[in-house]
């Protein structure tokens, strides 16, 4: 059905679902932290599991870490009603996405190339389709790594046209920190990525755990201008549509190394 109007916004809200972390430590000022292993509620995810190829994911099978969401009613579609946010440091934006794909299993010191061949995303890119239109793919340290100097890794992928064998490449620090996000830039013309196709360091992490994560982002990010100064948005300035089984959960844009506590909430609607 969807919403019709102010009475149906109103009266599909759903309960607030509080939302907080503790301190931890980031990479670097400016970078990009996943806190998916960052204790709170919800607690700690487990680190991936689905190898190499990867695997689909639906929050009709909760992914440990990420924030509740309401389970599929026919007839009825669901909206991010209402979100708010605030830091004591170390955090200048949160940003609300939806984790589509991941995978496990990437070998840290093969420095040859490693063939995927992607589980079939979920029905959730930008259009509630599987074919990619507006998703991001990102490197996720899950164990700190041994690196001691920063390593390229190198992405071969599809983009949502059906194109193959575009490159991307990011750079992962030395001995990154868990939770260290490394969103792959697009190559000119390309509106999302419909799967990884191969992946390849330039040298051995020596240790640690990585992981290629596909996702899509569910609304504009709350600032955190100032400690514990809170932002928020409604239906009408940041809120919008999701898609049955989105997975939500925050990544944070960090403006210091040592981040404080953080705490928010996310409200739902269904109709």
């Amino acid at each position: 059905m969807g919403i019709s109007g102010g009475d149906s916004l109103l009266q599909g809200r759903l309960a607030v679902q509080d939302y907080f972390k503790a301190g931890f430590t980031g990479e670097a000022v400016g970078g990009y932290h996943s806190t998916l292993y960052v204790a709170g509620l919800p607690g700690a995810g487990a680190a991936p599991s689905a190898g190499v190829n990867g695997a689909a994911l639906n929050s009709a099978v909760p992914r440990s870490g990420q924030i509740p969401f309401p389970l599929a009613q026919a007839n009825k579609a669901v909206y991010l009603n209402a979100a708010d946010f605030a830091a004591e440091s170390g955090v200048a934006a949160a940003i609300l996405l939806d984790r589509l794909w991941e995978n496990s299993g990437l070998s840290v010191t093969s420095t040859g190339s490693q063939a995927i061949a992607p589980a079939a995303l979920p029905a959730r890119d930008a259009n509630g389709a599987a074919l990619g239109v507006g998703v991001g793919i990102a490197l996720e340290v899950v164990t700190q790594t041994g690196n001691g100097a920063p390593v390229n890794a190198t992405l071969t992928y599809t983009d949502s046209d059906g194109n193959a064998g575009a490159t991307s490449v990011v750079t992962i620090p030395a001995t990154a920190e868990v939770g260290t996000w490394l969103p792959y830039p697009l190559a000119a013309g390309d509106y999302g990525v419909r799967g990884p196709g191969a992946f390849q360091l330039a040298a051995t992490l020596t240790s640690g755990a990585v992981a290629l994560v596909m996702y899509r982002r569910l609304a504009r990010a709350l600032k955190s201008v100032a400690p514990n100064v809170p932002d928020a948005f409604g239906p009408a300035d940041g809120g919008g549509p999701c898609f049955d089984g989105t997975v939500p959960w925050f990544v944070y844009l960090l403006s210091a190394t040592a981040v404080g506590r953080s705490a928010g909430s996310v409200q739902f609607v269904q109709a």
